[in-house]
């Protein structure tokens, strides 16, 4: 059993400013100092606070001789406040999730072992999109089939296994300064 718990605060500053002719100019063979560059605009600016917290309880019982089950759960619970200073927008958001865990083991011989395991998890994930709107938390599941084998002092593992994840953060190709969940 376990808990676990954060808080943040994040303050992003993007100013960027592409030089154009005549706007900031240099000669590298009779250079002008002192020159003032121009000013660049402020891209976006938000402060953001995101606070959470996770409770877990795990636990390993033997339900036959060679049999083993792995029980799992945890919850999370999260919110989030974030106030764009560019757009004058301001979000809140806020969510829980129970994330199960499940796995199951065989002894076949001393040596050899075989598992099975599914999981999900949860990821709040911090930031905004170009219309300053908040992202959808990361989600994951994952199974996996596999064995483990040990003799003469050599390890072999295998598995097969598959783990997806939705709202996933890249960057927005129409709006590079943003990100997008996909």
């Amino acid at each position: 059993m376990g808990v676990d718990a954060y808080t943040y605060d994040l303050f992003t500053l993007l100013a960027r400013q592409r030089i154009t002719d005549g706007s900031c100019t240099l000669n590298i063979h009779d250079p002008v100092y002192g020159q003032v560059a121009p000013e660049p605009p402020t891209m976006y600016a938000n402060d953001e606070n995101q606070k959470g917290f996770g409770v877990y309880l795990q636990d390993q019982i033997d339900i036959a001789t060679d049999w083993r089950l792995l029980l799992g759960l945890r919850y999370d619970d999260y919110s989030q406040k974030t106030n764009e200073l560019v757009s004058v927008a301001f979000t809140q958001s806020s969510d829980s999730r129970v994330s199960p865990r499940i796995a199951l083991s065989y002894l076949l011989f001393d040596e050899l072992s075989l598992y099975s395991s599914y999981s999900e998890g949860f990821l709040p994930i911090s930031g905004t999109d170009y219309q300053s709107r908040g992202f959808d938390p990361e989600e994951s599941d994952s199974i996996e089939l596999g064995f483990k084998w040990r003799a003469s002092g050599f390890t072999l593992n295998g598995a097969f296994f598959d783990a997806s994840k939705t709202n996933i953060l890249t960057t927005d190709p129409e709006h590079r300064v943003n990100s997008l969940l996909i």
